[in-house]
């Protein structure tokens, strides 16, 4: 079987601030732990991450030391970010299958996704990123940078950057070959570092974020995989299912979900309204599986029925 688990980036830091990156290698382990009935059942598995703590830090660091050093452009930020946190997740992995005796290879695959810049529903700048700033330091940087920002109540300025779908995985065919091969994949983290094509035909990084939960089930239709595991916080989870118990679970068809969605549209947050958007492009095909669970459910997702289970429409 072939899965691809999304993990939040919330659950890859640590609560304690000051536990910095040992606590997020920390988070990484406990997480990977919970993978192990996966791996032990030979799954052909590859693993999307998210990001938006560690580039939220890292844009943190660079504000602190802004007056020594110029500030890091966010496709690069996405890069770094899926360097260190693909680096904890490959050795951890690493470390499991060595105390399980498994033999099977780890790869972290630095993600580029083509995105459409000309789209003008994804072009507004709606995605707050990084650290808050008073009025005084945002004008300053909407004119010495030209950031564009939005207030959020009780905390300031944020810088506010375009939130683009993924139209292509430029990764794809050496993701896919290696999953072939059953080695477990790392990639996509943050949704991919988004780029598009200058016009002298050349890639470019750009300024925005990527949705990863598009980007998941972009590389779920790719490489014809039978399920997609989204790992996130019980309290999202019971936020946009408020009738789900935890340890029970629910089940939606495809039309079912879409239904909900209508319903419900107004009660869920950006995050779990795309995660559900997007779960609908890869249930269109039958015989689909897709689970949202919090990560203490994650070691028998496939063994017992847990979370919420969103399926095809029968045929």
């Amino acid at each position: 079987m072939k899965v691809i688990v999304t993990i939040d980036g919330e659950l890859l830091v640590s609560n304690v601030a000051s536990r910095g990156l040992q606590g997020q290698k920390e988070a990484v382990e406990k997480i990977v732990d919970s993978l192990s009935g996966l791996l032990q059942a030979e799954h052909k598995i590859t693993i999307v991450h998210g990001n938006g703590p560690q580039v939220g830090n890292m844009l943190f660091r660079g504000e602190i030391a802004s007056h020594a050093v110029p500030p890091v452009p966010l496709d690069v930020c996405g890069a770094d970010t899926q360097g260190a946190t693909g680096y904890f997740l490959q050795q951890s992995l690493q470390n499991l299958l060595r105390r399980n005796g498994l033999k099977r290879e780890v790869t972290a695959v630095v993600t580029q996704v083509l995105i459409d810049e000309t789209d003008p529903a994804m072009a507004a700048p709606i995605k707050g990123v990084g650290p808050f700033f008073d009025v005084e330091r945002a004008q300053k940087y909407g004119n010495t940078r030209s950031w564009k920002f939005i207030m959020v109540p009780g905390r300031g300025q944020q810088r506010a950057v375009p939130a683009y779908l993924p139209r292509q995985i430029l990764e794809i065919n050496s993701i896919r070959c290696l999953m072939e091969n059953k080695t477990i994949v790392i990639c996509g983290g943050g949704g991919g570092i988004p780029v598009r094509y200058d016009a002298q035909g050349q890639l470019t990084g750009v300024e925005a974020v990527v949705n990863k939960s598009h980007t998941a089930t972009l590389l779920a239709n790719e490489v014809q995989a039978d399920t997609i595991i989204f790992v996130s916080q019980w309290e999202k989870i019971r936020q946009a299912f408020p009738q789900t118990v935890k340890g029970e679970f629910a089940r939606f068809t495809l039309t079912e979900l879409k239904e909900f969605i209508n319903q419900r549209k107004d009660g869920l947050t950006d995050s779990m309204y795309l995660k559900l958007q997007a779960s609908c492009k890869f249930l269109a095909a039958p015989g689909k599986l897709i689970c949202i669970i919090p990560p203490e459910q994650l070691e028998g997702v496939l063994i017992h029925e847990c979370g919420i289970q969103l399926i095809s429409d029968p045929e």
